[in-house]
């Protein structure tokens, strides 16, 4: 019976040879990552952006709908999982940002009237960050042990709707 030795010592080589020549021995980036999405968006499966060091996905357009349809969206190296600057009436909803890592989770920054449903971001540096905005809904939101704020409101202006939040092991919840 012939030895598997000499095929395992080819894979290893292989991928010695493209981490040497500065690739990675990881899958390809789903084609989702760092994209700007301006329709409509439903998750049909997990996306592996692991490695990709950017923004993850930005919301670029008024009155859209990010869902991750209970998938996860894997970007423990993003800087933010979901970033939503300037917009209004966005959703994000039904989805896992979760990274362990430094980085936000949810992003939204100078919009009005955006909401955040049913998200998980555990493990991030700020969980869910929202910044000079009018008008948040956050509700079945979930973030434990971010290092420095499970949930971070700043010149949040209202109307704003907290429920069925869930933040703990941070350094701070709220």
């Amino acid at each position: 019976m012939p030895s598997k030795a000499p095929l395992e010592l080819a894979a290893l080589a292989a991928s010695f040879i493209t981490l040497a020549l500065g690739g990675s021995a990881h899958a390809a980036l789903d084609p989702l990552c760092g994209t700007t999405i301006t329709t409509n968006t439903t998750l049909t499966g997990d996306v592996d952006c692991i490695g990709f060091t950017g923004n993850a996905i930005t919301i670029g357009a008024n009155n859209v709908t990010f869902d991750g349809a209970g998938f996860k969206l894997v970007a423990p190296d993003a800087a933010i999982a979901v970033r939503v600057i300037g917009r209004t009436g966005t959703t994000i909803k039904n989805l896992d940002v979760s990274g362990w890592c430094l980085g936000y989770g949810i992003y939204i920054q100078n919009g009005s009237n955006n909401t955040v449903d049913t998200v998980i971001a555990d493990g991030r540096q700020y969980g869910f960050y929202f910044d000079t905005t009018s008008g948040i809904t956050a509700r079945n939101l979930s973030s434990d042990s971010a290092s420095a704020s499970a949930m971070f409101l700043s010149s949040v202006t209202l109307p704003v709707t907290l429920d069925h939040l869930s933040l703990t092991n941070a350094t701070y919840g709220l």
